[in-house]
């Protein structure tokens, strides 16, 4: 479809994937929330009850669809929900009937912290659920890049054993944009003869990666960004010495994405935008002193680049997407206001468009060759500026 009137735009949300691919090449995706307890032991999951009262009609009408996908933004639950499921489903029969095996329609999938089956799934010890995801690379200190076809094909053996309580098997693939082709078409063999049963869930922020057939054999379900009011009540639970001024600027950089909220206020986010901010005031051409400091500065941090960088990305998109809706994006800050204003007098949003592509780009093959995060800084403003004469006739 046409996003702008001149500009084709991938289907679906693969455009502003490419975004959030970058910034997660560039510092990686928290498996753990800060603040908050891991998926798998959180009992508190906020937001997501028209899916869940749509899986409850599925399970109490015996239709239950052996493979899904959980898709939506990075870092709104859509985990803690799948574990949430999980523990439902593997409760549901043999010695830890949630009924006992009663013929009793369930109203939602509520489990006691100290149920057994509660227990199990929280300490990794229940031998009815998979979990599979990126490994950790021992030598370069860091997740994998993609969920190698190793771990896919523990799925097969697990499923051919019979489930420990005679009930169901519960297989979670977490951040499934990251199989490659390899282990998408050993996914393929798997979902092309389900066992009973047995439920697979690939949790993805990016759906289009997927092989067509994958898609076409699993059935999708769309999570939302989380309310306000949610976002309010897991920051007092998760950071409740933060202030009102602090709350309402990760509610806003947050955007309904409870993680990735936390994530800021953990890593320093909010100093990482107000630094981004001076730089975006000083558009549309940046000073070769200023340029040269802040690359230092970024480059001798390595864990502020990649948020830095995040942040950069995120502004980026959303003045792409509301600019050309006549529209921008809300202020965090009393002094954004104005940057704003005089920027969307400046850029169109295709300049919008052209300079985070860009910018994904430098971010990704800084992540894959390892490349001076120094000179990424610096190619990283001069894709920023505009109507500026070439680099290679000032250095």
């Amino acid at each position: 479809m046409a996003l702008f009137d001149d500009i084709e735009a991938p289907d679906g949300d693969a455009l502003f994937d490419e975004v959030d691919a970058a910034a997660s090449a560039a510092g990686g995706d928290a498996t753990e929330q800060p603040g908050l307890l891991p998926p798998q032991q959180n009992p508190l999951c906020l937001g997501h009850e028209a899916t869940e009262k749509t899986l409850l009609k599925l399970f109490n009408a015996d239709r239950l669809p052996h493979a899904m996908i959980f898709s939506g933004p990075k870092g709104i639950g859509k985990a803690t929900f799948a574990y949430r499921f999980a523990r439902f489903l593997l409760s549901q029969d043999g010695d830890d009937s949630l009924f006992g095996g009663d013929d009793v329609a369930c109203e939602n999938f509520d489990l006691a912290e100290d149920h057994p089956v509660f227990r199990r799934v929280s300490s990794g010890g229940h031998a009815d659920i998979l979990s599979v995801g990126r490994v950790y690379d021992t030598k370069k200190g860091k997740l994998s890049q993609d969920i190698p076809v190793d771990e896919v094909r523990k799925i097969t053996p697990f499923l051919r054993k019979t489930a420990s309580d005679g009930g169901w098997r519960v297989v979670i693939v977490d951040e499934a944009e990251h199989l490659n082709r390899s282990s998408q078409n050993a996914l393929l063999k798997i979902l092309e003869e389900p066992p009973s049963k047995a439920v697979l869930v690939l949790i993805t922020d990016q759906p289009g990666r997927f092989l067509p057939t994958i898609r076409s054999r699993c059935q999708s379900y769309h999570f939302e960004p989380l309310a306000e009011e949610n976002m309010s009540q897991l920051l007092d639970i998760a950071a409740p010495a933060s202030d009102d001024k602090t709350r309402t600027a990760l509610k806003l950089l947050g955007a309904g994405r409870i993680g990735y909220a936390l994530e800021l206020f953990e890593q320093g986010g909010l100093q990482a935008y107000e630094d981004m901010l001076e730089l975006l005031e000083k558009l549309p051409v940046v000073d070769s002193t200023y340029a040269y400091t802040l690359s230092e500065k970024l480059g001798r941090d390595k864990k502020v680049f990649p948020v830095y960088m995040d942040l950069l990305c995120e502004w980026l998109s959303k003045m792409a997407r509301l600019q050309v809706r006549g529209q921008i994006p809300a202020p965090v800050t009393p002094a954004e206001g104005d940057v704003l204003s005089r920027l969307t007098e400046i850029y169109t949003p295709r300049d919008w468009l052209i300079r985070y592509e860009k910018i994904s780009e430098i971010i990704q093959e800084t992540e894959r060759v390892n490349l001076d995060t120094r000179q990424a800084v610096l190619e990283v403003i001069w894709a920023l500026e505009k109507n500026v004469k070439s680099k290679e006739q000032t250095t």
